[in-house]
This record gives structure tokens, C-alpha cells and sequence, in this order.
């Protein structure tokens, strides 16, 4: 607006940035095991939860690129679940790798899809076949959380997977690649290492280790 005339001046210059802090995300894996007992899988809706948390927590993909795709876009045999570079945030296709439990869980919702439903229909629809909106499936996650007096948005469950994976000894670039970032750094946030994960690493890891002994304790006499 400056530039077209429409201001004098920039009315947020001299205003500092905040300073983006590294925030991390744990969810205990009992938490996740009962949250993924609660929805209904009697029902569509139930059905749907259940292979869409599973998705979630299997491959940390954003909410609203999950809620997109298509079932074309899924490939059970080579257990992949494709996101376009139309519905991928960073413009760009990507192939997520999935358990095979979880493609259980995608196959057996796709057996209750309506004949009618074409493939321009998204896997992860409402029981009518009408997109499913992220801010209705993040009041769904957090109605399910409140039963288990937690607080838990889809968006945590991305934050869960990548802190989970550098865990679990997966490397940043391939966690990089599957959660679709644009540059490492943006992947270095979502994966901040507590405290107790840098002493850990740093306990097994340390150079000293291999050069000097430990010494061990000598044990006092009793007299």
C-alpha cells in the first residue's frame, strides 16, 4: 500500500518480529491407544475417525491435506497414499509410506462409500459425502480428547509424529520429506528436542566416550 500511495508509511516498521520459539509436542502413547478406542466403528462417521486419526498419527500429514485426498490417490498395495501438488500446502507432490494397519483401516472405510460416490469424492468425507471441513474434524479430535481430560487438536498429532519419529531414530530428511517441509529448518522446529532427549543423546554419543575409561567407584572396606 505504501508503494501504490494508499499509505505514507509503513505502519508495522520498527515493530520487532516475535522470535519464533521451538515448541514440543508429547502425547503419551496410552493417551493415543485410548484415543483411538473412542470413535464408533459401527457407524461411517466411526469408521472414518478411526482410519483418519490412524492416518494422522501414522504419517503427520497437515489436517487439510488429509481431508483432500482422493481414492486414487491411495495405493494399497504399495501401502502409499499420494498428496498431490493441488492439495500439498507447499505446492509440491508427495508420496506418504503407510503401516499396514493403517491401510487396513482406509481399505475397510472405503468398503462402506456410497455406489453413487465418484473419485472426486475424498476418502475422508462426511457420512453424506460432503467434504469433511478441518474445523469440524479439529472439534471432533478435541471432543474425543475431553473424554480423556486432554487437550489434543489434529495439529498436535503432526507435532507428536515428528518428535516421535526423531525418537524412534528416523532421520530429519526423511521426516522432512513425509511431513512435506519446504526447507530443514521449518523441520528442526517441529522436531525440538527436550532437555532429557539432548542429556540422553548426549550420554551415548559423547566423543569422551571413547577415549577415556570410566572409572568405577572403589568400593570402601567395612571396618
Amino acid at each position: 500500500m505504501v508503494d501504490q500511495g494508499q499509505l505514507k508509511q509503513n505502519p508495522l516498521e520498527g515493530i520487532k518480529k516475535k522470535r519464533q520459539t521451538n515448541r514440543i509436542v508429547h502425547i503419551d502413547d496410552e493417551v493415543l491407544s485410548q484415543l483411538l478406542e473412542l470413535p464408533d466403528k459401527s457407524t461411517f462417521s466411526g469408521l472414518r475417525d478411526y482410519a483418519l486419526l490412524m492416518t494422522s498419527i501414522d504419517t503427520g500429514a497437515r489436517p487439510g491435506e488429509l481431508l483432500a485426498v482422493l481414492p486414487n490417490h491411495f495405493n494399497p498395495v504399495s501401502r502409499e497414499l499420494i498428496i498431490t501438488n493441488d492439495i500439498a500446502k507447499t505446492g509440491v507432490q508427495r508420496t506418504l509410506p503407510l503401516s499396514p494397519i493403517v491401510v487396513d483401516a482406509i481399505r475397510q472405510l472405503q468398503r462402506y462409500r456410497e455406489d453413487d460416490w465418484k473419485n472426486h469424492i475424498p476418502i475422508f468425507c462426511t457420512w453424506s459425502g460432503e467434504p469433511y471441513k478441518v474445523s469440524a474434524w479439529t472439534h471432533r479430535v478435541e471432543s474425543y480428547a475431553k473424554k480423556l481430560e486432554v487437550h489434543i487438536t489434529p495439529y498436535m498429532l503432526r507435532h507428536n509424529f515428528a518428535l516421535k519419529s526423531l525418537r524412534n531414530k528416523a532421520d530429519v530428511f526423511s521426516i522432512q520429506r513425509i511431513m512435506g517441509h519446504s526447507d530443514l529448518a521449518m523441520t528442526k522446529r517441529y522436531v525440538s528436542l527436550s532437555q532429557e532427549d539432548i542429556r540422553n543423546t548426549h550420554a551415548s554419543t559423547s566423543p569422551l566416550n571413547t577415549l577415556v575409561k570410566t572409572p568405577q567407584k572403589r568400593k570402601k572396606k567395612l571396618t
